[in-house]
């Protein structure tokens, strides 16, 4: 085999590879996020209710 045929070939699996892991990676983000928002807004809702707060506020 050619040396260019080679280089070709191991080039677009290179990108096969990085193109699925982005979509792999991009289908686990939103959940990701939205479990940050999630623990944020209950967070939130507790320190509302003054039950997250390790300090005394004075």
């Amino acid at each position: 085999m050619d040396i260019a045929v080679i280089t070709v070939i191991a080039v677009v699996v290179a990108l096969m590879l990085v193109i699925i892991y982005g979509i792999y990676r991009g289908m686990q983000s939103p959940d990701e996020q939205h479990e940050k928002k999630e623990r944020r807004r209950q967070q939130k809702e507790a320190a509302r209710h003054g039950e997250y707060h390790q300090t005394p506020r004075h």
